[in-house]
């Protein structure tokens, strides 16, 4: 057999060569393919992870919401109970010491002070006390002088435990102003004197201010 001719050879070659091409072809094709397909998979599990990962945020923050709802709900809860605690017991405090206030003196009575006291609810009362009594039994009068114009001083009401009682006014003279606190003691004599034209101050404004 005699050499093959260049022409056929070359038709040969060239047919391998496109044939080689269609190949690589479909293998790089394929290789594509198969990229972006893995590709495709991991942005799916990456989004699916995000997802999940969103949704327990999502999910922790309601949680949060919920748990502190609840405990502002339950702090609200336990203040308004101390606070209807406190004012059962500042009542009953009241109630109590309403019942030893000390008698007023006879009109004929030695040692007595007289005191105007101008109210809160702008009632003006005149009342007199021994000049020995304590500073204390003047602001009593004025915190449970409810009970004691009504006569509603009940023989059983007990002195409430575990509560101290804080005076929620001040006695206050105004020309020139002088405040007689409760807290520096004495008695009505040595602190006003024979007689004193007194205003009841309340603090409450104050207190919540605070």
């Amino acid at each position: 057999m005699g050499p093959m001719p260049a022409t056929t050879y070359l038709a040969k070659l060239q047919s391998a060569i496109t044939s080689h091409s269609e190949q690589l072809r479909t293998v790089r094709e394929t290789r594509n393919a198969q990229n972006f397909e893995r590709t495709l998979r991991q942005e799916q599990d990456s989004a699916y992870e995000r997802s999940l990962a969103q949704d327990r945020e999502r999910a922790r923050l309601k949680k949060e919401v919920e748990a502190a709802a609840a405990a502002e709900e339950k702090r609200a809860l336990e203040a308004a109970e101390a606070a209807a605690t406190l004012a059962e017991k500042r009542t009953q405090w009241r109630q109590w010491r309403a019942k030893s206030i000390t008698p007023e003196p006879n009109p004929d009575a030695k040692d007595v002070v007289r005191i105007a006291l101008k109210m809160p609810e702008a009632a003006r009362i005149m009342r007199r006390f021994p000049a020995n009594a304590e500073i204390e039994e003047l602001y009593a009068f004025v915190d449970c002088y409810e009970f004691i114009k009504d006569g509603a001083v009940g023989g059983d009401v007990a002195k409430p435990e575990g509560y101290e009682h804080e005076f929620n006014f001040r006695l206050v003279q105004t020309l020139p102003r002088v405040v007689y606190d409760a807290a520096e003691g004495g008695t009505i004599g040595e602190r006003v004197g024979k007689s004193g034209n007194l205003i009841v101050e309340s603090i409450r404004g104050e207190e919540d201010e605070e």
